[in-house]
């Protein structure tokens, strides 16, 4: 069983194009006819760093980080697959 997740890495960009970062899990898996699966360990974060500050006042050396604000913010994602076979006799 191959399981992939394929996102868009609008940060990166060849001839305009974004990149594209892969996750892919590969196993091997013996299941009864009707029973589940659960594939996961496709784990997303994303870092994030966003400075506000105040036009020209922001700019200044020294006294420019009294008026910018710094937030950080992480975020983590789990992909998880749910997989059920069933056998059709035809």
């Amino acid at each position: 069983m191959d399981v992939e997740n394929t996102t868009p890495d609008f940060g990166h960009t060849v001839q305009g194009n974004p990149t594209l970062i892969t996750q892919q899990a590969t196993t091997q898996v013996l299941v009864t006819d009707g029973g589940t699966v659960v594939v996961g360990g496709v784990i997303q974060t994303n870092n994030a760093v966003n400075i506000s500050q105040t036009p020209v006042l922001g700019n200044i050396p020294g006294l420019g980080n009294l008026f910018k604000r710094r937030s950080v913010s992480t975020s983590n994602q789990e992909l998880i697959f749910f997989i059920t076979p069933r056998i059709i006799q035809t």
